[in-house]
């Protein structure tokens, strides 16, 4: 009968050890810290936001670099002094994308060259 109550105490251990890691586990995974998620940009390539800002005392501009494709990038320009944001343009195919001061798209699979083109204010 002894015999029997310590098998039964060992198995109420072993059974609380049990739930205890799985708990611990699963709570670990749930905050991210056990299972490593694979690098989703691992094997892709990366291409280039190229801004040139016209006249170069017109403005800056914050956003050029690299990014991977499909990934989302947001060009911003801001006017110095004296002067006023007009509109990006492609400067490879040469249209005007847009003529808000932010200017946000999906990255294509090639780079990107645009103008940031600024106007000079009349006083």
């Amino acid at each position: 009968m002894l015999f029997t109550k310590a098998m039964k105490k060992y198995k109420q251990l072993i059974v609380f050890s049990l739930v205890a890691l799985f708990a611990a586990g699963s709570l670990s995974m749930a905050a991210g810290q056990s299972e490593q998620k694979p690098d989703e940009h691992e094997d892709m390539e990366t291409y280039e936001v190229i801004v040139m800002v016209q006249p170069d005392e017109g403005g800056e501009v914050e956003g050029a670099g690299e990014y991977y494709p499909g990934e989302e990038v947001v060009l911003e320009a801001t006017a110095n002094e004296g002067y006023d944001f007009l509109q990006w343009t492609d400067n490879i195919q040469g249209f005007v994308v847009s003529s808000d001061v932010e200017y946000t798209f999906e990255m294509p699979e090639e780079d990107v060259n645009l103008t940031a083109l600024f106007v000079e204010l009349i006083e």
